[in-house]
């Protein structure tokens, strides 16, 4: 079981490969980082130079 984790009582494979995902698991990663990335630039101190 090194590769899965328990959470909320199910448990889940941690080392899926992005081919592996469902649509919406995609989506949803896909959609963070998005975000995740537009805040950094818009944020980083770099940017403000």
């Amino acid at each position: 079981m090194k590769n899965h984790k328990k959470v909320n009582g199910k448990i889940l494979q941690t080392n899926k490969k992005w081919s592996h995902l469902k649509r919406k698991q995609k989506e949803h990663i896909s959609n963070w980082l998005r975000r995740e990335y537009t805040q950094f630039v818009n944020y980083s101190p770099l940017s403000k130079a």
